[in-house]
């Protein structure tokens, strides 16, 4: 693995219009600096027009699955959320790891750019309902927590910053008390065999 590593942000992008597409992609941007990631990958797709359909299934899992492949680190989804996140949820799911049948079958097109088959080795489910793995963050809390602060438009109706970190904290030690670490984020962590 890089020392930087590469973020593909499977936010849509395009909300209710351009302009708050291109303040999301420049937040990231801003987010992926403060953490020193070398590179975010935009996917490009329009948000709200993500469906369960086939076409918009394949294009998606197709994305993620080519997308992800640059680079050998978990992928990280959210798994409890709302609207086209669920879906795109699914499609990164289906599209690095999940898909039982051969996968030139779903990415006829991969085939034909000479790309192998492809499958992370883990994914880490934000949110979900049973965590089954806790990563210390003790020493990266600080770091993350000015990571979200550049997210301005999701983020910025907290009002009073210092106490909705002061609360992001408290929950985090309370999670991380019975498991012997002072600050610990919860993961359902999906192991997948290559």
């Amino acid at each position: 693995m890089s020392s930087a590593p590469t973020a593909i942000r499977a936010r849509l992008t395009g909300d209710d219009s351009e302009r708050l597409a291109v303040i999301r992609e420049q937040e990231q941007k801003n987010a992926a600096k403060v953490l020193g990631v070398s590179e975010v990958v935009f996917l490009g797709h329009p948000d709200g027009w993500l469906t369960d359909s086939p076409d918009s299934a394949a294009s998606w899992c197709g994305s993620f699955a080519n997308t992800a492949r640059a680079g050998d680190h978990p992928l990280t989804l959210p798994a409890n959320t709302w609207g086209t996140t669920i879906t795109a949820s699914r499609a990164g799911l289906h599209g690095c790891g999940f898909s039982l049948l051969p996968r030139h079958l779903f990415y006829p097109e991969h085939k034909a750019e000479g790309l192998t088959p492809f499958k992370v080795g883990e994914m880490y489910l934000t949110g979900a309902e049973e965590p089954n793995k806790y990563v210390e963050i003790t020493e990266t809390f600080d770091l993350k927590m000015k990571a979200i602060a550049c997210h301005i438009s999701q983020v910025g109706h907290t009002g009073d910053w210092e106490s909705w970190v002061k609360a992001r904290r408290a929950q985090a030690e309370a999670m991380s008390k019975e498991r012997g670490m002072p600050l610990s984020e919860a993961f359902h962590r999906i192991e997948i065999r290559r």
